[in-house]
């Protein structure tokens, strides 16, 4: 909890300081974004890996807000005492992004973000398996054990470097993405700790209005 409050009040030190800070933007607003990439996140301390996708709204300069997802997953070794032959644990991140660019300049965009929302964490076992129906067929995964719905406060530092740029098109970003994620709540099994701990991303931003 302690870094949650350091990291928010970070978050409130920035915005206030924004006066000081020098910032170009020759586009008008409203701008729509679109950003997805690769995940490294630590869960039941283990590296787990997985995509993002996060899709924002600019209704003025500097401050975005929108919806941001994850999906990470791996074997574990841990049973949490349930008979399970082979476990896997996915670990789903919903919620709502709110950003804050700090520096918003021609090329170079970095924002403090804080996004609010659910953590999932489904414990299977993939030496039995159950089926599930797509939109146009039925599939088959690891047999769900047991679920953990958790509430998610994650602060974290964006900052994306305009790699293409043309009048008529949309601007192009890379972007790199830190985070800390704290999950709060009752898990059914593992202990909250477990589900949180940091949250690295990468991948293209696509900026439009």
């Amino acid at each position: 909890m302690k870094k949650i409050i350091i990291g928010m009040m970070l978050l409130i030190s920035f915005i206030s300081s924004n006066a000081q800070i020098d910032s170009i933007n020759t586009k008008p607003f409203p701008e729509f974004s679109l950003g997805a990439g690769a995940v490294n996140t630590s869960i039941l301390q283990k590296g787990f890996y997985g995509a993002y996708l996060d899709l924002k709204y600019y209704p003025v300069q500097r401050w975005a807000t929108g919806l941001s997802f994850s999906l990470v997953g791996r074997k574990i070794e841990d049973t949490f005492s349930y008979p399970i032959g082979q476990p896997l644990l996915d670990f789903y991140e919903i919620g709502w992004i709110n950003q804050y660019n700090i520096v918003q300049k021609n090329n170079l965009r970095i924002g403090m973000s804080l996004i609010n929302g659910m953590a999932i964490a489904r414990l299977g076992d993939i030496d039995q398996k159950e089926k599930y129906w797509t939109r146009f067929s039925s599939a088959k995964r690891a047999k769900e054990i047991e679920i953990n719905y958790l509430y998610l406060l994650q602060p974290g530092l964006d900052m994306s470097y305009k790699i293409f740029s043309n009048t008529n098109s949309p601007d192009i970003y890379a972007t790199a993405k830190a985070q800390y994620r704290a999950a709060l709540g009752n898990p059914k099994f593992g202990q909250k700790d477990d589900f949180s701990n940091y949250w690295l991303g990468v991948g293209i931003t696509v900026i439009t209005n």
